[in-house]
């Protein structure tokens, strides 16, 4: 079914799943789909890609043409290389079960951590890990950067008290959106996360127990983890 709502997804996302579909529909290299034209490929493209009206298929259509991910006729595309490329870099870390979790070091989120965010992802099926936790020899950033790339997903926090937040959960989380990483975003309730933040639906979270039965929940009901399944 389609989506009924404005989807809260960023558009770079949604044309993620497009050219995800349309890799899923092509039985071979240069095989165009008709993703207007066949009612069950427009319905399930637009439920894939939480698009309410067609016009919206077109126009994600027309960004990854832009970028190269497809060409042909439209109404009819085809992967290119770009596309192809795209989508392998979508698919690292996929049999993961590690989970990123990028955060404040500081004495309570170390508690939280051991108390509510690892068990949270143990009990959700995943493996959660911080940077130092396997006593790498790399430089933390280096770390940081191939634990992100290896990982199914990142689960960011971007709790923070009087002092200033840690710019280091940004860039990770940054960096885990670039590579196309689900996040799950969240804070303690009264941290006000900077810059566009806001703008994505967060985890606030009062204590130990709340934020466990939150996390593990909306792990569990995380679409691109049951993609390989949805694709079968």
């Amino acid at each position: 079914m389609a989506a009924e709502t404005a989807s809260d997804i960023p558009v770079h996302d949604r044309a993620d799943r497009f050219i995800q579909r349309i890799e899923h529909w092509t039985g071979s290299v240069g095989q165009h789909v008709d993703v207007y034209g066949d009612p069950k490929i427009n319905a399930e493209l637009r439920a894939w890609t939480e698009s309410v009206e067609t016009t919206e298929l077109e126009f994600l259509e027309n960004y990854l043409r832009e970028r190269r991910c497809l060409t042909n006729e439209p109404g009819f595309p085809v992967l290119c290389v770009e596309g192809y490329a795209r989508i392998a870099e979508l698919t690292v870390g996929n049999e993961s079960k590690r989970v990123f979790v990028a955060m404040s070091f500081d004495d309570e989120m170390k508690r939280t951590y051991r108390n509510a965010i690892k068990p949270a992802i143990q009990q959700a099926g995943f493996e959660a890990y911080i940077v130092g936790e396997g006593r790498s020899t790399e430089r933390i950033e280096d770390e940081a950067e191939g634990s992100i790339r290896e990982s199914r997903f990142v689960v960011a926090d971007f709790t923070h008290g009087n002092r200033d937040a840690r710019g280091s959960v940004y860039y990770e989380a940054g960096f885990a959106r670039g590579l196309g990483k689900p996040i799950v975003f969240m804070a303690k309730d009264g941290t006000q996360p900077h810059f566009n933040n806001p703008h994505f639906p967060h985890i606030f979270w009062n204590n130990d127990d709340d934020l466990t039965e939150q996390l593990t929940q909306r792990i569990r009901n995380m679409p691109q983890l049951n993609a390989r399944e949805q694709n079968g």
